[in-house]
């Protein structure tokens, strides 16, 4: 009876030293010290032709050179009602993406790291694009932007997306609708308009040549595909 006990209890305890937090919590960290990641595949999936977008649609479109990172709440790529950055200014003119990832590049001793996929091939106006990105605790938000091509300042992008859900469990996969946005630092008020500087705030496009509504946004010109694909 007494070797029926010991054999009970063993088994209890072995049982309770197997059982660890899930890897789904986005903080904390695993056995030996190694801090909880998680990949996840973002596909950016462009619709913009001119069956929807018929009005002045240019010649040669592409979206030039994507920009992704995770990061965390310490930094922001960009934000509607913001100013645009010298580094996003840049960007959104004329598709050089050195300064924003100078910008959201931290240094050695950076606490909360940034980590950044970036591509400088352009790509057509339905041509997709796939990254892979790692995330840990301390960069659970991701952002992303790509230039409109030809444009004054227009791009498409997701600021500052938490892939932590309220249950604060890492999100499983997402789709997100890209309309475009205006940096606020050309007036150009077409797709191939001189360059005109101006000093305005980051905020949707709203109307011409993407609306024929001057309050609407128009249709979406693409979508983002978020989804975790393993864990260590």
């Amino acid at each position: 009876m007494k070797e029926q006990l010991k054999i009970v209890l063993l088994a209890i305890v072995t049982l309770c030293f197997g059982c660890s937090s899930s890897d789904d919590t986005p903080s904390g960290e695993g056995s030996g010290g190694v801090v909880i990641q998680a990949s996840y595949r973002v596909t950016f999936e462009p619709d913009f032709t001119t069956q929807f977008h018929a009005t002045d649609y240019p010649d040669d479109v592409i979206f030039d050179g994507l920009f992704l990172m995770a990061h965390g709440n310490n930094t922001s790529l960009f934000s509607l009602g913001s100013m645009a950055s010298p580094g996003l200014k840049l960007y959104a003119e004329e598709g050089d993406s050195s300064t924003i990832a100078a910008e959201h590049t931290g240094g050695e001793d950076d606490e909360k790291p940034t980590t950044i996929v970036s591509s400088n091939d352009g790509i057509g106006p339905t041509q997709s694009k796939v990254f892979t990105i790692n995330v840990t605790p301390d960069t659970t938000l991701l952002s992303l932007v790509t230039r409109i091509s030809p444009s004054p300042d227009w791009f498409l992008g997701i600021d500052s997306f938490n892939l932590v859900t309220d249950e604060n469990l890492l999100v499983e996969s997402e789709t997100i609708r890209l309309y475009a946005i205006d940096a606020g630092t050309d007036s150009g008020a077409t797709y191939t308009s001189d360059n005109e500087a101006e000093s305005q705030t980051i905020k949707l496009r709203l109307g011409l040549p993407l609306s024929q509504n001057a309050d609407e946004k128009g249709k979406n010109l693409g979508i983002l595909r978020i989804e975790r694909i393993n864990t260590n």
